[in-house]
């Protein structure tokens, strides 16, 4: 502002001296002419100078310059909140998504458990290393939640196992990385399962030169197909016969294929398909010469039981029949080894003895309560 009081004042001395030297020039041309009026070309330039700079002045003070208009720079004030940082180009994006793994026998087994990114994935690769450096991989594509994605395992040990994710925003990321361990198949324990007996109860009596066979019942003899018969001399002629679909309390006769102590076997086929034993034992069947006709033959008495080796162990168990509540005792003989249970119960077991890698030959005899014993199994283990 004081500059421009300045130049004011400077061009309004600027304009007071121009008039006065054009009145001095006037009186002096007056003077030397003896008043003779005459036109004065230098007052006229004098004059149209001082007009020039006054319509300079004026316009100065009629109209601002805009060349000094102040300016006004704002102030503002600092955000308080500070702005979340964008991503550096490079930076990666962490997906969240759960992936776990189990070894089971020689496979390895994936499971998506979930993530909140697990929706956004368009396949899962798995790639498992063995210490060999053998390796498998295997991909799979839209996996599902839960979904198990199994693998073969390259090896056996410690096995490197890595899955990652492809996503369909193009990024690849390691999900899981770990290590399973998988033993040698051949050290791993086999656990053997007894197969389930079959409670169906058969007996045996001869009448002359035959052989009865009868079903007495049992849980299982409703699921029996068939009831196989098979006799076997000690020459070593043989007798069988099948009977379908036995019904309970049904005689099943053969005749007998010699004298002497007749091995006498009945095996049931049932509906499920097990084939299983359901008598063994020895019928004594004597010469007809020696027989009388009006000879009756003993009474055989009604007892089931059962054997069955796990291990090296011989287990027997009294299964029931009509007269099982007379039995008093059971003489059992493994090997030639004997045993004797007093006062068996009926599904009672009995460990009977240790068995071979051979099969074990097994006696057992039931003494009963009006003094009579009788073989009640003869059977190989």
């Amino acid at each position: 502002m004081n500059q421009l009081f300045k130049i004011i004042a400077g061009l309004i001395i600027l304009v007071i001296f121009i008039q006065f030297t054009n009145s001095f020039f006037l009186v002096a041309s007056a003077a030397s002419d003896n008043s003779e009026t005459r036109p004065i070309t230098d007052r006229n330039i004098f004059s149209l100078i001082a007009e020039f700079f006054q319509n300079i002045i004026n316009s100065i003070l009629s109209k601002p310059s805009e060349s000094l208009t102040p300016i006004v720079t704002p102030i503002t004030q600092p955000s308080i909140t500070e702005p979340i940082p964008p991503l550096k180009p490079g930076q990666p994006i962490t997906k969240n998504v759960a992936v776990t793994a189990r070894g089971v026998e020689n496979t390895i087994i994936a499971t998506l458990q979930g993530g909140t990114d697990y929706q956004t994935l368009s396949s899962l690769t798995i790639i498992a290393t063995a210490p060999s450096g053998k390796i498998v991989n295997s991909r799979f594509s839209s996996p599902k939640l839960g979904q198990d994605m199994t693998i073969t395992s390259p090896g056996t040990g410690i096995i490197h196992f890595v899955v990652t994710g492809q996503f369909t925003d193009g990024i690849q990321q390691v999900v899981l990385d770990t290590f399973i361990p998988i033993q040698n198949p051949t050290t791993k324990p086999i656990t053997t399962v007894p197969p389930k007996i079959k409670n169906v109860v058969v007996t045996a009596i001869w009448v002359g030169n035959d052989i009865i066979a009868t079903l007495q019942g049992g849980t299982d003899y409703q699921s029996l197909s068939s009831l196989t018969l098979i006799a076997t001399a000690p020459s070593g002629q043989i007798a069988s016969s099948t009977i379908v679909f036995p019904l309970l309390g049904q005689d099943m006769t053969i005749t007998s294929p010699g004298t002497g102590n007749i091995h006498f076997v009945v095996t049931g086929q049932f509906s499920d398909g097990v084939q299983q034993v359901v008598l063994d034992t020895f019928i004594p069947i004597s010469s007809p010469t020696t027989i009388s006709t009006t000879a009756v033959p003993p009474k055989i008495k009604n007892v089931a039981v059962t054997a069955l080796q796990i291990g090296d162990a011989i287990f027997i168990t009294g299964q029931g029949g009509p007269d099982f509540s007379s039995v008093t005792a059971f003489e059992i003989s493994v090997n030639g080894v004997e045993v004797i249970e007093n006062s068996p119960i009926l599904g009672q077991e009995f460990n009977v003895g240790q068995g071979t890698q051979s099969p074990d030959h097994l006696i057992v005899i039931a003494a009963f309560n009006d003094g009579t014993k009788q073989v009640v199994l003869d059977t190989y283990v």
